[in-house]
Formats: structure tokens, C-alpha cells, sequence
């Protein structure tokens, strides 16, 4: 294969991962306001991530005949097993469909699974897909397992009913909330972005911050506070503010582990940061049936607690090692931060506004703000003929939702095989045994154990999957108060024994 071939190759996979981008956020744009049927809406969001996937994710670095042919034999089992459910779905609400799956709908059924874990050890790794192969194992092998280990089990018919025709399984509820929610407000902050407001944010966090002792590290916590208030995405955090802040740091005498440290531990909380949240507080307020803005209220103090213990570290790391400051020509003047970009700050004043005060549906919310995003965004640019950057945009905010449908897709297998064989009573009962009844404890020894191997969303449909409504709740509790306020109290006390 030439060099030109190989350039004519890339090309073209580039050019075709802008398309499906481009349409995969028009498509969610649209929904924003008028939702489609659940099945649907879930079948075509599946359709355009497996899609993506296929096209970023390749079997393998090395480009060759063979890598090339698994990765296209897979996009179109892909795209085959989800637009079969798209175009059927007005015949899948009949019972007996779904009790009676035909022989497409089995093969197709099968197909769909296998692609699903593959993808999700493409993007995410090789944990999550073996544990949920063995969960559905278990379905199947259930009823010939001793002890208390042994369930009623799954047939062949109702797995492939439940878990590939209906909207429980792949399409079930952590699907719905990606396909709806999550994404739409994932577009809203790769649209915030790409109009610039990472200028504006890292502008006020300079201006304010980089003259106190040890300046970069705090212009690191407070830009990834301040970023996180739009993205909810730990990766995309680190992948923005990191550029710019670590070299910063590095530059005033912090070592390279401690700078990058330090970006990844305020990144992290990202997703914790109100009102734009990660995908897991989108799923808490559909598995509760609150308002997401409940969620966010929950979030503010320990997302508080939680930059304010990694801004005081830095601050001890910095007296202690005597690390210098910015200089006055480094640091930009907040007048013309807010002169050049101030205008930014309009959509998020929007998103607050609608949220709080009309109490809109997030959403209708999302759909509003990106359309004043875009307005804002050509002001600023002054360019009315330029489409680049919102392209650069939605091919962002695809990447960036990758993550959280392969999580979902692939947490709905277990949750099936969880609740459908009763493990989860199983699993409650000892979870009740080990915590002395004490449910608050229990899930927070549940959360702890899943955050071993396990994203945030993914760890909520886990422990959800194997509880009841008020456990939900305790997980609410235990993750966003409980959870964080401890690692505040260790990291102070921590820096306290230290000298920082």
C-alpha cells in the first residue's frame, strides 16, 4: 500500500467520521424538542455511536487488509442489528413480538450483544464487557448453579425479547438517558467551547488567581471548576484546561507529576461540577423520577468541598516548596477578558435562568442554549460565513458522548440479567448482612468496590441494578456528599501531617 493510498485512506475516514458526526448532532438537536418513540430514539442514538466507533476506534494500529475488513464487517453488523429495530419498531410494541422473537430477530439479537462488547472494550477496556458476558452467562447457567447462587434463569426468547426488542437490555433506561439528556447538553458544551468560552474561562481564572503564591496550580483548580460548569466530562476537562495550565506550572517550579496530578485530580471533578453535570446525574434523576435540578442542588456543597480541598493543597504545596508567581506581563487584565469574551457568558446565564427560574425540562433547556451558543458564537467571530468551528463542535461533542453510550448499552445487559434472575435481591440482601442493616453504608461499601474498575455512570446502573428506589437514594447521598466530603477531610489532613 503507497503513501498516497494511505493519505487518500485517511482522508476519506476523516471526511466520514465529519459526516456522521454532523448528522448524529443534528439528529439529537432535533429530538431535543420533539422526542421520538423510546425505542426508536435509543435504536438510531446506538446506531450513530457503534458507527463512530467502528470508524475511531480500529482493531488495531497497524493499517492493513485484514484490520481494515474486521472493522468493516463489524459497522455493518452494527448498523444492520440497530436499524432493525428502527424500522420495526411500530411491531415491536405487540406482547407476543416480544415473547416470540422470530429468527431475524434472534440472529440479529445475538449480533447486536457481540457488537455491543466489543465496542465497549474499545472504548472503555476490557472490564466492563467480561463482567457483563459473565452476568448474561449467568441468565442462561443460573438455574444449574448450587446454593443461593442458583436462579430461575433466562430462556433464549425472553433474552433476546427483553434485551434486543424492547426497552429494557441494550435500549434500556441508562440508554434512554444518554440518547435524550446526556447528549444533547454534551453538544451544548462542545458547542460552548468551539464559540470560545474556554478563553473566557481561563481569562478570569488567570487574571484572579495567577499572581498568589503557587498561581498555575490554582488557575488549574478554578479553570476546571469553571470549565466543568459546561462539559460534565473529566477527559474533556483535562484535554483543555491541562493544555495550557501544566505547562504553567512546570514552568514555576511544580514537578511534572505534581502538575499533572493536579490537572487530573480538578478535572475529575468535572463532572460533579453543577449545573452541566456528568452522564450519572442525568440517570439518577431518571431512575428517581426528580427533577434534575434536585440533582444539581445535591451536587453544590460537595462539589464545593471538593476544589476547595484540592485549591488549599496546592496552596500548601506551594508555600512550603516557596514556588514563585506569574509575573504582571504573563497575566491578561479582566477588563478586556471580559471586553473580548465577555458576551460568552450569556448561554450559561441562559441554562441558569431556564433551569432555575422557569424550571424548564433540560432538554428544551440544552436545545435553547446551543441556538444562543451559536447566535453568541458568530457575534464574537464575526465570521457569519464560517461553519468550521461548529462543525469542530459537534465532531467534538460525538467523540465525547462515545464514552457514556457504550457504558450505558453495555450496563443494560446487566442490569437484565440482575433484575430478570433475581441476583439483585441476592446481592441487597448482602449487602444489607455486611452493613448492619445500615443502607447508606452498604452502598457507599458498593460504590467504593465498583470504583475500582468502573466509570461513574457505569457504577451507578450497577449498584441501582441491584437495589430499590430508597437504596437510589442512599447512593445520592453517599456518593455526592458522603463520598467527596471524606476525601476532602483525608486530603487536608493529609497535607496537614506533610507541613503544606
Amino acid at each position: 500500500m503507497t503513501i498516497k493510498e494511505v493519505s487518500k485512506e485517511n482522508i476519506m475516514l476523516k471526511y466520514a467520521i465529519l459526516i456522521v458526526s454532523f448528522a448524529m448532532a443534528v439528529f439529537h438537536f432535533g429530538t431535543a424538542i420533539h422526542i421520538l418513540d423510546p425505542i426508536l430514539q435509543r435504536s438510531l442514538h446506538l446506531f450513530f455511536g457503534l458507527t463512530l466507533i467502528f470508524l475511531i476506534y480500529p482493531t488495531s494500529k497497524k493499517s492493513n487488509i485484514k484490520n481494515w475488513a474486521i472493522d468493516i464487517i463489524l459497522l455493518i453488523l452494527g448498523i444492520a442489528s440497530t436499524l432493525y429495530i428502527s424500522f420495526n419498531f411500530e411491531e415491536l410494541g405487540f406482547p407476543m413480538r416480544i415473547a416470540y422473537p422470530n429468527l431475524f430477530d434472534k440472529i440479529l439479537g445475538v449480533i447486536l450483544v457481540i457488537v455491543v462488547l466489543e465496542a465497549t472494550r474499545r472504548v472503555i477496556g476490557p472490564i466492563m464487557p467480561t463482567l457483563a458476558f459473565i452476568f448474561i452467562s449467568y441468565s442462561f447457567f443460573g438455574p444449574y448453579l448450587p446454593g443461593f447462587l442458583k436462579s430461575p434463569g433466562l430462556s433464549f426468547n425472553s433474552f433476546i425479547g427483553q434485551g434486543y426488542l424492547y426497552v429494557h437490555g441494550i435500549f434500556g433506561t441508562p440508554l434512554g438517558v444518554s440518547a435524550t439528556l446526556v447528549f444533547i447538553f454534551i453538544l451544548f458544551g462542545a458547542m460552548y467551547k468551539a464559540s470560545g468560552a474556554e478563553n473566557l474561562f481561563q481569562g478570569i481564572s488567570m487574571a484572579f488567581f495567577g499572581r498568589l503564591t503557587g498561581g498555575p496550580a490554582k488557575i488549574a483548580v478554578v479553570s476546571s471548576a469553571l470549565f466543568g460548569t459546561i462539559s460534565g466530562s473529566s477527559v474533556a476537562n483535562v484535554a483543555t484546561t491541562g493544555s495550557f495550565t501544566i505547562p504553567l506550572m512546570k514552568k514555576v517550579g511544580y514537578s511534572k507529576e505534581f502538575a499533572g496530578a493536579t490537572e487530573a485530580s480538578a478535572s475529575i471533578g468535572g463532572q460533579l461540577m453543577p449545573p452541566i453535570m456528568g452522564a450519572s446525574a442525568f440517570i439518577i434523576a431518571e431512575v428517581l423520577g426528580i427533577p434534575y435540578l434536585e440533582v444539581v442542588k445535591a451536587a453544590i456543597i460537595p462539589a464545593i468541598l471538593y476544589f476547595s480541598s484540592i485549591f488549599m493543597s496546592v496552596d500548601f504545596y506551594a508555600r512550603k516548596n516557596k514556588l514563585k508567581t506569574l509575573s504582571k506581563e504573563e497575566l491578561p487584565n479582566i477588563f478586556n477578558v471580559f471586553k473580548d469574551t465577555g458576551i460568552l457568558i450569556l448561554p450559561l446565564l441562559l441554562l441558569v435562568y431556564l433551569f432555575a427560574f422557569l424550571r424548564w425540562y433540560p432538554t428544551r433547556v440544552a436545545f435553547w442554549t446551543i441556538v444562543l451558543t451559536i447566535i453568541v458564537g458568530y457575534i464574537k467571530k464575526g465570521k457569519f460565513n464560517d461553519l468550521s468551528w461548529i462543525l469542530d463542535g459537534a465532531q467534538e461533542a460525538c467523540k465525547n458522548a462515545l464514552l457514556p453510550i457504550c457504558a450505558c448499552s453495555c450496563a443494560g445487559l446487566i442490569i437484565l440479567s440482575i433484575q430478570s434472575t433475581g441476583l439483585g435481591l441476592v446481592i441487597g440482601q448482602f449487602l444489607i448482612k455486611l452493613s448492619q442493616s445500615n443502607l447508606r453504608y452498604g452502598t457507599s461499601y458498593c460504590c467504593s468496590l465498583y470504583d475500582c474498575c468502573y466509570c461513574s455512570r457505569a457504577k451507578y446502573n450497577k449498584v441501582w441494578s441491584t437495589s430499590n428506589c430508597f437504596t437510589s437514594f442512599c447512593i445520592l447521598f453517599c456518593y455526592y456528599v458522603f463520598y467527596y466530603t471524606t476525601c476532602c477531610i483525608k486530603c487536608l489532613h493529609w497535607s496537614w501531617n506533610r507541613g503544606w
